[in-house]
Formats: structure tokens, sequence, C-alpha cells
């Protein structure tokens, strides 16, 4: 698992997107309803009003590729040489959209 605001490169562990590497850039809440709409794990007891916040996660390189809201739960650090490849070749782009990659 992966706290709030530790963004960068992760694994998906559980759920559809299982094994694919990604890019957890912000936060989004959405409500209990919208999680069970979505099939994401609706808190017990939690009414369909009540707010969670998920990771937005990018599945591929960051804003070029299609993102899923993600439990933060279902996420796990990673390094990714490919994110690193990314940021060699696009410096001002990752400078400008504050892409960073994580320390060895």
């Amino acid at each position: 698992m992966i706290d709030r605001g530790s963004h960068g490169s992760v694994r998906i562990i559980e759920g559809a997107h299982v094994g694919i590497v990604g890019y957890y850039d912000s936060d989004e809440f959405v409500t209990c309803k919208d999680l069970g709409e979505m099939g994401l794990p609706v808190p017990e007891g939690a009414g369909p009003r009540k707010k969670v916040e998920l990771a937005i996660v990018y599945l591929g390189v960051p804003f070029e590729s299609e993102w899923t809201l993600l439990p933060y739960s279902w996420l796990e650090v990673y390094r990714s040489e490919e994110l690193v490849k990314w940021i060699a070749e696009h410096r001002d782009e990752a400078q400008i959209l504050g892409v960073e990659e994580r320390a060895k």
C-alpha cells in the first residue's frame, strides 16, 4: 500500500489492472455510490453519499495514457525504468508537469 501524496511510479497489486506499472499523479474524492458503480470495494457500513479518496493512476506514460481511480491499498511503490527513460526524453514536459521518479 502507498501513502496518499506519495506520487510516482506504482505497481497495481489488486483489481482489473493487477501487475500493471503506472504513475500515481493525484487524488480525487468520489461517493460510495460511485465506488459501487465503478466496481470498487465500498467501506462497510458507509452510506451512498459518504466520500472516499482514491488515487488517480495513469496506466503507462503520465498524462499520455489512460487513467483510472484506484484505492491506495491496491498500489505499491515501484521504480520504473520506463518512466526514467520517458523523463530523460521529455525533460521540459516532465518539469512543467512535476513528474519525478522515485529514488532507488
